[in-house]
C-alpha cells in the first residue's frame, strides 16, 4: 500500500461548505467567537470543522487511507468513527448516521463512509459532520494540514 504519498483531503466533497470553524487562538476575536459551542449553558471551543449542506445529507469521506479503530455510538456527539493513518495521526468524524465500514476495516482514502446525521451536542447545526484531525491525542486545526502528505504530518507537529 503506497500511503505515503497521500495528501490529507477535506472529508467531504465541494458543495459541502464549513459551518463552523476549528477554535484556533491565532484568530481574530470575530472569527473566536465563532468557532466557540454554545452547550448547556457553557461556551466550549470546538475542537474541529463543523461541514453542513443546508440541512441536507451529504456523503462523509476518508480523509485518507488508514484502519477503523473506533465506532461507537455517543449519546451527546452521536455515531463516532476514528481513522487511524499511521501512528499518532487519527481522523475522527462525528455526527453522521448510515455508516457503510466496522471497527477493523481498511478504508482507502475518498471511500464514503457515512452519510451526515444530527447530534444532542451540536443540535443548532441540525444535520452536520463534525470533523478532528489528532496527532498524538491533541485536537489541531485540520484547516492547517488539508494538503499536507500524510506521512510528514506526525514528524513536524
Amino acid at each position: 500500500k503506497n500511503q505515503g504519498s497521500e495528501i490529507l483531503k477535506k472529508p467531504v466533497n465541494d458543495d459541502v461548505k464549513v459551518s463552523k470553524g476549528f477554535y484556533d487562538t491565532s484568530l481574530d476575536d470575530k472569527k473566536l467567537e465563532e468557532a466557540l459551542v454554545y452547550f448547556e449553558g457553557v461556551y466550549r471551543p470546538n475542537d474541529g470543522i463543523d461541514y453542513t449542506k443546508d440541512n441536507e445529507s451529504f456523503e462523509v469521506l476518508a480523509s485518507a487511507s488508514g484502519k477503523v479503530i473506533r465506532k461507537e455510538n455517543d449519546p451527546l456527539l452521536g455515531w463516532i468513527l476514528a481513522i487511524e493513518h499511521k501512528e499518532g495521526l487519527v481522523t475522527i468524524y462525528q455526527s453522521i448516521d448510515q455508516i457503510k465500514v466496522e471497527k477493523g476495516d481498511q478504508v482507502k482514502q475518498g471511500d464514503v463512509i457515512a452519510i451526515a446525521g444530527n447530534n444532542v451536542y451540536q443540535s443548532p447545526l441540525k444535520k452536520h459532520l463534525h470533523f478532528i484531525v489528532s496527532i498524538q491525542d491533541k485536537s489541531v486545526n485540520p484547516q492547517s494540514y488539508f494538503g499536507q502528505k500524510v506521512e510528514k504530518i506526525v514528524v513536524t507537529s
